[in-house]
């Protein structure tokens, strides 16, 4: 078992300094902090987590890769299906726009009194 800083454990297992402090905070590395006023902590990184950082950087690390390549595909099969869902509801508020023309022409002319509106505004009476 190795004791470390922060800064030093982060390198070490490839995570940034906030993912360190966020696993010291939930139990999921072990660590004691200096008293005052330093307050330094110090993680302590067992085998296994050590022998996890020689396998990631000698190749083992192509798991998380592979891992992100799924996710961007599943992110490009999602964006793709949302093109289709737009392009239909584009089709779809074209159509609506040609029927709401139609009804506005099929409507009658608004008379006012028996007299079209328009002609009673020009009308001297």
């Amino acid at each position: 078992m190795a004791t470390m800083t922060i800064q030093d454990a982060a390198h070490k297992l490839g995570i940034s300094e906030i993912t360190v402090r966020r696993k010291l905070k939930s139990g999921q590395l072990v660590g004691q902090q200096e008293e005052a006023p330093n307050g330094r902590w110090w993680v302590e990184i067992s085998d296994e987590q050590n022998s996890f950082d020689s396998e990631s950087k000698s190749g083992g690390d192509r798991e998380p890769n592979a891992h992100v390549a799924d996710l961007v595909q599943i992110l490009k099969d999602q964006v793709s299906s949302l093109q289709h869902h737009l392009d239909i509801r584009e089709r779809e508020v074209g159509e609506l726009h040609v029927i709401i023309q139609q009804q506005a022409l099929a409507l009658p002319s608004p008379v006012i009194g028996g007299t079209k509106w328009w002609n009673k505004l020009w009308s001297n009476d």
